[in-house]
């Protein structure tokens, strides 16, 4: 995952590996919050696109572009974001997938 920020936008992408079917991601919106007792979080609306050629073709049960959402909680020193997710990635046959995500800051 890679967090790029500027004066005006803010973007989250994930990376594409070859594990995965991901061809890439983009984000829609992005929003940081804290809470009244200083915790810090960041709600995030992406769209993805997954990888369909011969060679990998999707499971039956993917789809080759949805939309999901996480909120991330930032641990107190900002090396890890975690949280929970949902996407409507096969909705149609009754299979959003929803789960728990934790990312931690790669060291330089």
């Amino acid at each position: 995952m890679k967090v790029k920020q500027t004066w005006f936008r803010t973007d989250v992408t994930f990376l594409p590996n070859l594990k995965t079917p991901l061809l890439g991601s983009e984000t829609i919106s992005v929003e940081f919050l804290k809470s009244e007792n200083g915790k810090k979080s960041i709600a995030w609306i992406y769209e993805q696109t997954n990888r369909q050629d011969n060679t990998q073709p999707l499971a039956v049960t993917d789809q080759p572009k949805f939309y999901g959402s996480a909120v991330l909680h930032v641990n107190e020193d900002a090396t890890e974001l975690k949280g929970q997710y949902w996407q409507n990635r096969s909705w149609s046959r009754g299979l959003n997938a929803a789960g728990l995500i934790a990312m931690k800051r790669a060291a330089k």
